[in-house]
């Protein structure tokens, strides 16, 4: 078996376990007799696994191969690279003046396990084909996860798997309040409903895109399947964000690939597949989705209303902050430090918490990051990686997890390497 196979087994292992969150805790920060999670060091199972392919990468591979390799395989604009670049070198200077310069360090070098596992990907030229299976199954279990929790409105604790005990009624849990109950939301292995979604998403559109332009009956057979569980898995999220680029995301896909009149018949039959499987779902939790969309009851009031306050909050340290930032990981730190009680979230606007901590050259740098991979795969036409480099982009405005915490990180960097990954339909 050569080097470059175990590589990928690796990798393909990584991204397929990727949901778990069973970690060591390094460092369990408290702020004014809080548990702060944000200011908390640990180290997850996942990126062990992590730590061995980036090992067996960089040290066990002859440099001049690797050199040789990454040469000629990667065919990224520039962009990408300083972007990259100058974002892991801005987030790891950042530590000098963040008030708390371990938690700085932490979260830079989580910024840089995800730019070498960019690289990695990008290095030893992954299939796309396996990227999506393993992406899709890991989806496909977490979506089926995740409704039995919505059904039996448990989640069950289990410290080996990282997972906390989560009810309609346990406080901090992630509900749907509705006149006459709580639902809990999905979970999946994931920390919060809404990571869950964004993970979710990728599968879909990926079932989606391999559906159509595959030609055996098993494997079309398998991706529908594939495509129902993780759509219903993520209506289940009850997460607006996720609902919302879903929509979108499969819009763009039916109009780019609509010219292509051999696979119109596939698009119109997966299309009301996605109709049906939304109708039945909003048949079923009809109330549930009525209260999260019109945003009437007491606690989707309350989340909206802190959801403003945090962006206007975020604006102000940025107007003091501008140039340099706060320092990487430590925004929830700088803005609660005489604040009680204490408010554990960060800005829910991935834009405006990157410009918070990292200043105007890192918010530059990563939208740069991001606009140039996704002129890559528009000048390509590589839509299926458009549309997951957009996804990202969308639930950018509306949440934080992409930026603040590990699995988004993860899930960030696996979907640009994937996104740039050529196709071969």
């Amino acid at each position: 078996m050569t080097i470059s196979k175990n590589i990928e087994k690796l990798l393909l292992l990584f991204i397929f376990l990727l949901p778990l969150q069973t970690r060591y805790i390094i460092l369990q920060s408290v702020l004014h007799d809080q548990v702060w999670e944000y200011l908390s060091i640990s180290i997850y199972f996942t990126e062990c696994i992590l730590w061995i392919i980036l090992l067996y990468a960089f040290f066990i591979i002859p440099k001049a191969q690797l050199s040789e390799v990454w040469l000629r395989k990667i065919n990224l604009k520039g962009a990408v690279v300083i972007s990259m670049l100058l974002l892991v070198a801005l987030s790891l200077f950042s530590s000098i003046w963040a008030i708390n310069a371990w938690v700085s360090l932490h979260w830079s070098f989580r910024l840089l396990e995800g730019a070498a596992l960019f690289i990695v990907f990008k290095t030893f030229s992954i299939s796309f084909q396996k990227i999506s299976y393993a992406l899709i199954a890991s989806g496909t279990m977490q979506a089926a996860i995740g409704t039995c929790q919505v059904l039996f409105q448990r989640v069950r604790e289990n410290k080996w798997l990282g997972i906390s005990a989560q009810g309609p009624y346990i406080p901090g849990a992630s509900v749907v309040e509705t006149s006459s109950e709580h639902i809990l939301r999905a979970y999946g292995f994931f920390p919060h409903p809404n990571i869950l979604a964004g993970f979710l998403l990728v599968g879909i559109f990926l079932s989606f895109y391999l559906y159509i332009f595959s030609k055996n009956r098993k494997d079309r057979a398998f991706f529908i399947i594939t495509f129902i569980a993780q759509l219903f898995g993520l209506l289940m999220t009850f997460s607006r964000a996720g609902w919302l680029t879903v929509g979108l995301g499969f819009l763009f896909l039916v109009l780019v690939y609509w010219k292509k009149r051999s696979v119109r018949p596939e698009i119109i039959f997966i299309s009301l597949v996605a109709l049906a499987v939304c109708i039945i779902f909003s048949f079923i939790m009809c109330e549930a989705v009525s209260s999260r969309i019109s945003g009437s009851q007491r606690l989707e009031r309350k989340s909206n209303i802190e959801r403003i306050q945090q962006a206007f909050e975020a604006i102000d340290v940025i107007s003091k902050n501008t140039v340099l930032g706060v320092g990487a990981g430590n925004y929830t730190l700088y803005t609660n430090k005489e604040k009680i009680p204490v408010n554990k979230q960060p800005v829910h606007i991935t834009y405006l918490l990157a410009f918070a901590e990292l200043g105007f050259v890192g918010i530059a740098s990563y939208i740069l990051l991001i606009f140039s991979s996704l002129m890559i795969t528009l000048r390509e036409k590589t839509y299926i990686g458009s549309v997951m480099i957009l996804s990202i982009c969308v639930v950018g405005f509306l949440d934080h997890y992409y930026w603040s915490l590990y699995a988004g990180m993860m899930i960030f960097w696996v979907v640009l390497a994937a996104s740039l990954t050529k196709q071969k339909f």
